[in-house]
């Protein structure tokens, strides 16, 4: 003989207090299940140093050979196209061919530095120099990389001019999009 209950109502208390984090589990407003764990703080500069993540605004690029400036850096992605198999047991998938890799690079407008409007400028119907660009973390000083992404050979597609509002008291941001064959991940 099997019995059964019918659970109609679940809650999680979840409590955090120094440095234990409790959990409380409820069936039918009757507490089954209790769980404690330690929260292991970091404490030393070395300790934070390893442990805590790396901030996202200490960052160089490298693009070809010079050096620039870029208030953001998007689509470091890396990721494959699904195939979708569909036989009679049912629906399959599996990884497929790598997806595109679209960079963004986004910096504020400066007078007489043309690099970016010059490179796609240059492009003639299918000639383009194409440019390898090496995007990295920094740490705390800025005077060594923690991880560097490096993109193989990156073209432009689009470069995009500010929006202008006279209104506004912005910095003007131009964004160049661009295509590249891959990116590697190094961590240092």
């Amino acid at each position: 003989m099997s019995s059964y209950f019918k659970v109609t109502s679940f809650t999680i208390d979840i409590l955090i207090n120094y440095f234990f984090v409790n959990f409380i589990i409820y069936i039918n407003g009757v507490p089954q299940f209790y769980y404690w764990s330690l929260i292991i703080m970091a404490t030393t500069v070395q300790n934070i140093t390893d442990e805590y993540p790396i901030p996202v605004y200490r960052f160089t690029v490298t693009l070809g050979e010079e050096d620039m400036a870029f208030s953001e850096v998007a689509g470091l992605d890396i990721a494959n196209d699904p195939i979708t198999y569909k036989d009679g047991l049912g629906v399959k998938y599996m990884p497929g061919q790598e997806s595109a890799y679209n960079i963004t690079l986004k910096r504020g407008i400066v007078k007489a530095k043309t690099q970016l409007f010059d490179w796609i400028n240059a492009v003639s119907l299918n000639l383009i120099d194409k440019k390898d660009i090496t995007i990295s973390l920094t740490n705390e000083t800025a005077d060594a990389p923690i991880v560097t992404w490096t993109v193989s050979n990156a073209f432009p597609k689009k470069l995009t001019g500010p929006s202008l509002n006279g209104s506004s008291n912005e910095v003007s941001i131009e964004s160049l999009e661009m295509m590249a064959d891959g990116i590697q991940i190094a961590w240092l």
